[in-house]
């Protein structure tokens, strides 16, 4: 039988049709009108909305049917049917959304969506899961498959007619034709839905039954698919009105920029395509540099053209819906937004365009300059600004090189003026850093002069707090720490480095790191070339990125080329003053310049009341390091010295080198004398006895001190120095390691040089005379030789005793000749003993370090010699361990010499120096002399008596004889004896004996007494 359909659902069904239809046609219209991405998102959304729409239209239209046995429910058949229906709609928002295909095309797609459609009904209807199941009257499915055809035709054909471009319809025909289309697609559904026959005895054979009555089921789905579908049509709606507003505020930004651009005309010369400005407008707006954007009073972008990508970084639709204040640095954000609630407050300036220089921020964090202007129009009652941003990055980067370069031309022009009236190196460097900081306005500027194999800073200026450009040290030493950097290299080349990024550069990280904090971001390094030779460099540094350009880096290269001319002609003035007023080895003071200094400290002292001390140092024995070590090893050593006692005195200014070995020291501000004695413990003491490190090996060097303290012994810096150094030479006289100066000493310095003057003329009145002093044989006390030993008998003086005239001797120099004199004289008198039938023995003479030293000491023994029969003339040399051990090797290139004339060689004071057991074996002596003291102090102490003994059979094993000097008791004989000394010398036998005592001596038979 047919069963009967409920009036009110029947309702229903053709009402929800009706809503789809009509949601569909708001939902074709958005896919014509939207992007890309949102016209994809309409269609996927449209065709779920629509398709839930024809399903739901279905199964209210099946619910209409009035079954006797009710109804059920197929899940999965069901589900099939709502996705035919999305299919259904998306063909059909598929067509709709672009142009209107040809008929055939046409009618093609319309009959696939209506099979779509007509497969709702058909999946729906046994989704009742009726048993028997309904059987279909197949007029009625024909006719209801007929209006399903139509109404989708008449869908697509009013998609396309109604469309906003195209509809020239009626007002309200948008709003009856999809309703009518959608009443046919109802119509359909209950045509198809009343040629269902049902058995009277069908019932419902699914697990979903839905009740008898389910006109409340029906009348639920119409409403919740009502209310999908009507939040479908309004979104629609909204969209278009928002796209309307959109096109119509892009319109009236048009018509803004076109203003602008009439405006600009006479400036920019760039207007002539403004006739047919209405055909062009939107490709101008999207190609040309500015940036463009349309904001409203809350600050938030409507719109942007396609430059604001190109300069800002930054998509159109990423800014459009955020704060204008995004493409500002967040420290001008604050000022602009309350800059813009003034305008808007201020009516007197609202049609007041401005143009205003202020900083852009790209969308990767840099910054970059900026024009902005703007011109306020009204859109509908609304306040809207057309916004215009131009980059002026080249323009401010032309003017800035154009005052640059004016800045550089400046700078060169008046450091060449200063040259000419400059005479000072350091001045000079220092005037051009600081006029490139002053006129050429760059942040720091460094002159660093060349130190070996280092460049050092001598000049900065700048802004900054100069704690590692001060130390900064650039080694050219390619293997060195950081020589084989760019900088480096570009200078060993001398060439121009520049840096114009230093975040990026090729230095170390350390570099980067610290002048990118500092602020450096540009830096340019100019070699200073002297004669042809790498003198030094010239630093510039900027704040600026890229701040140094070609043409900047030819001039400031002049400038360095004019610099280094400057410092050539300045070098060879400073060289005239240098060599006047310093010692060229350690950069101090030279006398001439210390007595000037001397003179201001006492004039300060003498004002402020207080005491001032003067101290002259002099290195001990120092000729010995250069004849051991070489000369440049001396030469460390006095600029080491130097460098200690500059430490001490606080600065070079109170130190001078006033001659080979001496400094002197100045210090000054001592409340009272007394002071002195503390200084000198807590700092000269202690600081001058440390080592000395020179050619990686430790150098020990004692030093004697002189001091003078004003004003007690002196008040201006003449007698000074003259009373410093009479302390200083007493000192050296006495052993002592440091003396004031006083009267005694004063009168002991007068009364050396009168013995000096004295002295210098007793050779010529022969006052000098030989004393002999035997040497015996331990055994048998027969004299085995004799020790020359001079004398001076002075007519006013008297007998003047050796350790008053020797020193002065080898100091004045006269050792030479009176040794000479001495060697001549002890083989005189030992030739006039032979030729008296004397038993003689060989006379030992001895050897200053003076006469070692001397280049002609072999060539004088060979004249002394001459003529003499016996071998080496009867003669032996006796010489100082100490003054052996120093320059050895020339020493025993000579000795070999003077040993193959037939003299034999001796050490005497053995075991007081400090003997080289591998030197020991190579020199060629034929004799050791154990010193006195160990000789008096054998008897005393165990370990001297070791000493002595194994320094005898040391020599034995070498075959050398041993003597032993200043033997004054029988007890030190005996001791002597057992240790099988050979020969023995001392008071014990005899002191020094004048000529004839000695040659009486020999005639009583040439043996001593041992008992």
């Amino acid at each position: 039988m047919r069963p009967p359909i409920d009036p009110g659902l029947s309702v229903a069904a053709a009402a929800v049709a009706a809503a789809t239809a009509y949601t569909f046609f708001q939902v074709a219209s958005r896919i014509g009108a939207s992007k890309a991405r949102a016209g994809r998102l309409w269609l996927a959304g449209g065709a779920v909305v629509v398709g839930t729409g024809f399903w739901a239209a279905q199964l209210i239209a099946l619910l209409a049917l009035r079954l006797p046995a009710g109804q059920g429910i197929d899940p999965l058949l069901s589900v099939c049917a709502l996705f035919s229906g999305v299919l259904g709609g998306a063909l059909l928002l598929s067509v709709s959304s672009g142009p209107q295909p040809p008929l055939l095309q046409l009618l093609g797609i319309g009959f696939a969506a209506a099979a779509a459609l007509c497969g709702v009904s058909l999946l729906d209807s046994p989704a009742a899961g009726l048993d028997p199941p309904a059987q279909f009257d197949t007029v009625s499915v024909l006719a209801a498959a007929g209006l399903t055809v139509l109404s989708c035709l008449l869908q697509l054909v009013l998609v396309f007619r109604l469309r906003p471009a195209e509809s020239r319809l009626p007002a309200p025909v948008p709003v009856v034709a999809p309703l009518v289309a959608g009443l046919l697609q109802g119509g359909a559904l209950l045509l198809g839905a009343s040629a269902a026959r049902i058995e009277p005895v069908s019932a419902c054979a699914v697990a979903v039954c839905l009740p008898p009555d389910p006109l409340a089921l029906g009348l639920a789905i119409a409403g919740g698919a009502s209310m999908v579908l009507a939040l479908a049509a309004v979104a629609a709606r909204l969209d278009a009105e928002r796209g309307t507003l959109t096109a119509q505020m892009l319109s009236l930004a048009d018509a803004a920029i076109a203003d602008v651009r009439r405006e600009a005309a006479a400036k920019e010369r760039a207007q002539d395509s403004l006739r047919d400005a209405e055909a062009r407008h939107r490709v101008l707006l999207e190609t040309v540099p500015d940036t463009i954007v349309l904001i409203d009073t809350d600050n938030v972008v409507r719109y942007a053209n396609q430059s604001v990508w190109r300069m800002f970084g930054y998509r159109p639709e990423e800014i459009v819906g955020n704060k204008i204040s995004m493409l500002q640095p967040e420290r001008l954000r604050m000022a602009h937004r309350q800059a813009f609630q003034r305008y808007l407050e201020d009516d007197a300036r609202r049609s007041e365009h401005s143009a205003i220089e202020t900083m852009g921020l790209r969308g990767d964090g840099r910054e970059f300059p900026i024009e902005l202007s703007f011109v306020e129009s009204n859109f509908n009652g609304r306040r809207v600004f057309a916004g215009f941003i131009r980059d002026t990055s080249a323009r401010r980067e032309r003017e800035s090189k154009i005052l640059r370069q004016g800045r550089i031309h400046a700078l060169l022009s008046r450091i060449n003026g200063e040259m000419l009236h400059t005479r000072s190196r350091h001045e000079l460097l220092d005037r051009v850093c600081r006029i490139a900081i002053e006129q050429g306005q760059f942040r720091l500027a460094i002159v660093g002069l060349r130190d070996g194999q280092e460049i050092k800073p001598v000049a900065l200026h700048g802004v900054d707090d100069f704690s590692i450009e001060r130390n900064v040290v650039i080694s050219l030493d390619p293997d060195g720490l950081g020589g084989d950097g760019p900088t480096a290299a570009a200078l060993r080349a001398q060439t121009v480095r520049v840096c114009n990024d230093s975040a990026a550069d090729i230095e170390p990280v350390a570099w980067r790191v610290a002048a990118t904090r500092r602020g450096h971001r540009s830096v340019a390094l100019f070699p200073l070339i002297v004669g042809g030779q790498l003198a030094g460099c010239l630093s510039l540094y900027a704040s600026e990125p890229f701040f140094f350009g070609d043409d900047d880096v030819r001039l400031l290269n002049e400038l360095a080329r004019n610099v280094s001319y400057a410092m050539e002609f300045v070098a060879r003035d400073e060289k005239l003053d240098y060599l006047a007023f310093y010692d060229p080895l350690t950069g101090l003071a030279n006398r001439r310049l210390f007595g000037d200094r001397l003179n201001e400290f006492s004039q300060a002292a003498r004002l402020a009341g207080q005491c001032m001390a003067v101290v002259l140092v002099d290195l001990e024995d120092f000729k010995s390091v250069n004849d051991t070590l070489g000369s440049g090893a001396g030469d460390s050593l006095l600029r080491a010295v130097a460098t200690r006692l500059v430490r001490i005195g606080g600065n070079a200014q109170s130190v001078a080198r006033l001659g080979a070995d001496v400094f002197g020291l100045v210090l000054p501000q001592l409340k009272q004398a007394s002071d002195f004695q503390a200084h000198w413990q807590a700092q000269i003491a202690n600081s001058m006895s440390r080592s000395f490190k020179l050619h990686e090996q430790e150098l020990r060097v004692s030093a004697k001190f002189g001091v003078a303290l004003f004003p007690d012994d002196g008040d201006d810096a003449d007698s000074l120095v003259r009373n410093a150094e009479a302390a200083l030479k007493q000192a050296k006289h006495s052993g002592e390691r440091l003396l004031f100066y006083s009267q005694e000493i004063s009168k002991a310095l007068n009364e050396r040089l009168n013995l000096a003057s004295q002295l210098r003329g007793a050779l010529e009145r022969k006052e000098f005379v030989l004393y002999y002093q035997p040497k015996v044989h331990a055994a048998d006390g027969l004299i085995s030789g004799a020790e020359a030993l001079i004398r001076w008998n002075s007519p006013e003086l008297g007998q003047v005793p050796p350790g008053r005239f020797v020193p002065l001797l080898e100091e004045t120099g006269l050792v030479l000749e009176v040794g000479r004199w001495a060697l001549i004289q002890a083989a005189s008198d030992r030739k006039r003993w032979i030729e008296m039938g004397l038993a003689t023995p060989r006379v030992a003479v001895n050897l200053s370090s003076v006469q070692l030293r001397s280049p002609d000491i072999v060539e004088v023994v060979r004249l002394v010699i001459d003529g003499i029969e016996e071998s080496g003339g009867g003669l032996d040399l006796e010489i100082t361990e100490t003054i052996l051990m120093t320059d050895v090797e020339q020493h025993i290139h000579k000795l070999k010499i003077v040993r193959d004339m037939g003299l034999s060689i001796s050490i005497d004071d053995f075991g007081t120096g400090y003997s080289s057991l591998a030197y020991l074996a190579k020199l060629p002596i034929n004799a050791v002399k154990i010193d006195r003291s160990f000789i008096v102090g054998m008897t005393e102490s165990t370990d001297t008596m070791n000493i002595v003994s194994t320094i005898i059979s040391l020599a034995h094993s070498m075959n050398l004889k041993v003597i032993a000097e200043g033997v004054e008791s029988q007890e030190q004989l005996r001791f002597l004896k057992l240790l099988q000394c050979d020969q023995i010398q001392g008071y014990l036998f005899a002191k020094p004996l004048p000529p004839g005592d000695f040659e009486q001596l020999l005639r009583d038979g040439g043996r001593l007494a041992l008992e």
